[in-house]
């Protein structure tokens, strides 16, 4: 019989076999105030991993594919970074909660 820790780390093991990006990415949990570029809108989220192509931040709304916005990422060592990107995806990640996929653009 499974224990409840052991359902959690099957669940995890199969979201990582069945994993979209190419490219190596990061654990990296930092805070982010997301600034929408096309009107006022701004939200706090909370990043999930990182790579060299984009980021995956976990939120508690949904976002449209192609949004962009500047991503204000806390950092330990340097003031906030701030860095443009797009949404590429976005799934439901329990109750009221959201992963979105980003994209950071180049310019």
């Amino acid at each position: 019989m499974q224990s409840n820790v052991d359902v959690l780390l099957n669940e995890m093991q199969y979201c990582l076999m069945r994993d979209r990006r190419a490219s190596e990415r990061k654990s990296f949990v930092r805070p982010v105030i997301i600034r929408n570029l096309r009107g006022s809108e701004t939200s706090t989220a909370f990043t999930r991993d990182i790579s060299q192509q984009g980021v995956g931040i976990l939120e508690q709304r949904s976002r449209e594919r192609g949004s962009i916005a500047r991503l204000d990422i806390y950092s330990l060592l340097h003031e906030t970074i701030s860095i443009e990107a797009e949404v590429r995806w976005c799934e439901p990640f329990g109750p009221d909660w959201f992963i979105t996929g980003w994209a950071f653009l180049k310019g």
